[in-house]
């Protein structure tokens, strides 16, 4: 019902509601008309998040909590016992179940009335107009924003391009691995994005294969590559990333530790950090869809 809909979400609602405008004789009626047209707005969006893993996972948890109507979560990997240390999903009861089939249960659970579309796949440079075409052709919701949490450059800078074609606001999460201060995380146009290996890759992918502007180099934004002073900096790309501004740690020099599981990478991880960069994200996405100032890409 409506009425518990709004018990639900309704400190999400009042959370965006501006009170700026409001005389003291209508705040009361103003104010709860406002939240309510806050939590509408969430109820009618819908959010796709690509790559479930150690950030997508907290991300979804907060979209859900958040009051989005509408989630579309696309990946094709199970859960793995050594997840356990990053994602949200990873339990004894879970392990060697799909990631997305995890995480819809869950969402039911936060919300009932969430409608939640699962596209088993990954996300390549070959396949991003296919995974957009099941994503239209499984929803009659129109996507209002999408939650990039890839963890490979080439596909992220594939998933980015993508959304900038169909002029979708994305926000873009950077690596978590080798880093353990959660206080680090920042959110900023992808352009300005720096201490990020993942990020400057796609940066560099975006403007080699997909025609996007330069970008700035860190720690040389006052000159172009050639090394001569700009007359004023390139624009931004309007793509928000996700990234932390401690530096990662090196990889060990022995990556055959036999001890770590296939379903985990050189450097360590905790859930302190992946868990910061999604709900950073996630807040990223809340915050322009209630506020009705979604950031379309600019190429």
């Amino acid at each position: 019902s409506s009425e518990e809909r709004n018990l639900r979400f309704s400190g999400v609602g009042r959370l965006y509601t501006n009170k700026a405008s409001i005389t003291p004789e209508e705040e009361q009626q103003s104010s709860q008309e406002g939240y309510l047209q806050v939590i509408d707005r969430l109820e009618a969006s819908h959010v796709v998040v690509v790559g479930i893993g150690g950030v997508g996972s907290w991300a979804t948890e907060a979209l859900a909590r958040s009051g989005i109507g509408c989630i579309t979560l696309i990946d094709l990997d199970d859960v793995c016992i050594s997840n356990t240390n990053r994602q949200l999903h990873a339990l004894s009861t879970t392990v060697g179940e799909m990631k997305i089939d995890v995480m819809k249960r869950r969402i039911i659970e936060i919300n009932p009335n969430c409608n939640v579309t699962l596209i088993h796949d990954f996300v390549s440079k070959g396949n991003a107009d296919e995974i957009w075409d099941t994503i239209e052709q499984s929803s009659s919701t129109a996507v209002t924003a999408c939650l990039d949490a890839i963890d490979g450059s080439d596909a992220k800078s594939a998933w980015i391009a993508s959304c900038a074609r169909r002029g979708v606001s994305v926000v873009t999460c950077g690596g978590s691995a080798g880093r353990t201060d959660p206080t680090k995380f920042v959110c900023a146009d992808l352009t300005r994005a720096i201490e990020d290996p993942l990020l400057s890759s796609c940066r560099k992918n975006l403007r080699k294969y997909y025609g996007f502007q330069e970008g700035i180099t860190p720690g040389a934004k006052s000159r172009d590559e050639n090394g001569k002073k700009r007359s004023k900096l390139p624009r931004k790309w309007k793509i928000q990333a996700v990234y932390s501004t401690e530096s990662p740690q090196s990889p060990p020099r022995n990556n055959n530790d036999s001890s770590r599981g296939s379903c985990d990478g050189a450097l360590g991880t905790a859930c302190f950090v992946t868990g910061t960069s999604g709900f950073v994200a996630a807040g990223k996405i809340i915050e322009m869809i209630a506020n009705n100032k979604l950031s379309v890409p600019k190429r």
